[in-house]
Order: structure tokens, then sequence, then C-alpha cells
């Protein structure tokens, strides 16, 4: 799902808002990989490896 840079910024402001009233936040990294996937830059199985090894850290 190839999304354009207003549309991937618009999911990520509605989906941190959401996060926020349950007073959770995404680091800078996790957005990153998010615009990534969004962007169509990674494919879903690129993004949940790289979601798992942010969890190792």
């Amino acid at each position: 799902m190839k999304k354009d840079k207003k549309a991937i910024q618009q999911a990520l402001d509605s989906a941190k808002g959401s996060l926020a009233i349950e007073n959770l936040h995404l680091s800078k990294e996790e957005e990153r990989l998010i615009e990534q996937r969004l962007a169509g830059e990674l494919s879903e199985e690129e993004f949940i490896k790289k979601v798992l090894e942010q969890q190792d850290k």
C-alpha cells in the first residue's frame, strides 16, 4: 500500500493522537519505520522484522 507524503503524515498524526490518549508515544525510529512501510519502501515482512529487532534493543 503506497501512499503520498501528505496521506502518510495524516495517518501518522492520527495514530499518534490515538496513542497519546492512552499515554503512549512512538519513538522517532518507530515513526520512521511506519513512514517507510506506508510509502512502500518496506514490505510487510521487512517491516515486521525491523519492528521485532527494535524490541530486542
